[in-house]
């Protein structure tokens, strides 16, 4: 893997790794696609089941205190494996900011969530939060 082309994960892999609990899929996205809105190209809206979320939107607004704090927050450590995904500018950025802080296995979702999203036997997930963290309550849809 160089420096500018992050591992990618399929689809396919990613389903079979959702339990995994040494793999930890990150949401680049913005908010509201996350908690399930449907803001370009997807067929469904909601998340992977189990993502966390870290929009891309959040990088430039957070010291190295708050990241390290974050990221001990929503489990994303160098001894898991990170995949993220995201719109396509977003989950590089992503990807590219936690490498930076350490975690050095980060892949990306190739080809993205559309693709996960248009297979109606792939899982997804609708947070009924606020903002991650505030209610623990998520609904899926198959």
């Amino acid at each position: 893997m160089g420096v500018g082309r992050p591992a990618t994960v399929t689809p396919e892999e990613a389903a079979r790794r959702l339990a995994d609990p040494g793999w930890r899929f990150v949401d680049a996205r913005p908010g509201a696609a996350h908690r399930g809105w449907r803001l370009e190209s997807e067929a469904r809206g909601g998340c992977l089941p189990g993502a966390v979320h870290l929009p891309a939107s959040w990088l430039g607004l957070l010291d190295e205190r708050s990241a390290a704090a974050l990221l001990a927050a929503k489990g994303l450590a160098p001894e898991r494996t990170t995949v993220v995904y995201g719109y396509e500018r977003d989950g590089a950025a992503v990807g590219a900011w936690l490498r930076a802080r350490g975690l050095g296995d980060v892949r990306l979702l190739a080809p993205g969530f559309e693709a996960w999203a248009a297979d109606r036997a792939r899982p997804v997930e609708r947070a009924l939060a606020v903002e991650d963290g505030l209610l623990q309550g998520a609904f899926a849809e198959v």
